[in-house]
């Protein structure tokens, strides 16, 4: 699973994205990707330090152990799209434009 190595809400506040949160696993790691319903195509999402992922059912977990996300769930991230020079982002075998999650300020 990609993470910034930034912590939460380090600098990663100043957007907010909605969408429902998919999930796979491709190559042996865990990605998870946000389309939003009225933006430009899912991103893959950059997770801050410390999150990780579980799966049987694919959720994140926070830098506390607390499953804050499941893949299937309409999700509200604060964060901010990746810088254009920086590109795609690679995970797995998904290629999409980065998000740099903040945090979850909602799921369900």
């Amino acid at each position: 699973m990609p993470t910034s190595g930034a912590g939460p809400d380090e600098g990663h506040g100043e957007a907010q994205l909605f969408g429902v949160l998919g999930g796979e696993t491709a190559d042996g790691t865990v990605c998870f990707t946000v389309e939003p319903p009225d933006g430009p195509g899912r991103l893959l999402v950059v997770w801050p330090e410390g999150y990780t992922a579980l799966d049987d059912p694919l959720r994140v977990v926070d830098g506390t152990g607390e499953v804050v996300a499941t893949a299937g769930d309409e999700v509200e991230l604060v964060g901010g799209t990746a810088s254009a020079e920086e590109g795609d982002i690679g995970c797995g075998g998904v290629s999409a434009p980065g998000w740099r999650a903040g945090g979850v300020v909602s799921a369900g």
